[in-house]
């Protein structure tokens, strides 16, 4: 069984609202890395025309982000003549590069691995029209299996979701298109899924 309720408002957040951390954060992290490495076909995904976003987000988390909103779990190693900057996490005392890996699925792997968010990437559709997903880490997905929702828009992505078009799609549609560089915004999904991740019981 897997229950879940929709809630559709979306409410203005605070940059320091976008990662967030507690006392599970290490229970969590060795467990994301745990189901990337076991369930990594169904939680990690990314086409080459993703990466430049990607690699926007990873180099921002990574030098400003983290050090700035939590700077006993994460300092900053700057780059030597010798040895390239890092960002060190004193919580599993690993050290993760200030640029970027070539292929985006790994920078998503990094990332999947450092902070216990999923994230996913849409992107302006080629046709203009709406936007589409293009990468992801999803270790603890919502009711979906990410991986098959690659390259469709996001209206066809809740294609399952009960009343999406009848009352949300248009407004989701334009939220999108006004949606300005630099605001965060937030909206939540309350489920109870049985397990936190069986890609064989996801959409």
């Amino acid at each position: 069984m897997f229950l879940t309720c929709l809630i559709t408002g979306i409410q203005e957040a605070n940059i320091s609202e976008l990662i967030e951390m507690d006392k599970n954060y290490l229970d969590r992290i060795t467990l994301r890395k745990k189901i990337m490495v076991e369930h990594a076909e169904t939680v990690l995904g990314a086409e080459d025309c993703v990466k430049p976003a990607v690699d926007e987000f990873y180099v921002w988390l990574i030098g400003t982000y983290l050090p700035t909103r939590y700077p006993t779990m994460f300092q900053l190693l700057p780059a030597t003549s010798d040895e390239q900057g890092y960002l060190h996490s004193s919580v599993t005392d690993e050290q993760f590069p200030l640029l970027p890996p070539i292929n985006p699925k790994d920078t998503l792997s990094l990332m999947g691995g450092l902070i216990d968010d999923d994230l996913l990437f849409l992107l302006p559709s080629d046709d203009g029209d709406s936007v589409t997903l293009k990468g992801f880490v999803t270790c603890f997905p919502n009711g979906f299996n990410t991986a098959k929702k690659l390259n469709l828009k996001l209206r066809d992505i809740h294609t399952p979701v009960p009343q999406y078009k009848e009352k949300l799609e248009k407004s989701m549609d334009r939220f999108f298109d006004k949606l300005k560089i630099g605001k965060f915004v937030k909206r939540a999904n309350v489920s109870l899924p049985p397990e936190l991740i069986n890609s064989a019981n996801i959409l």
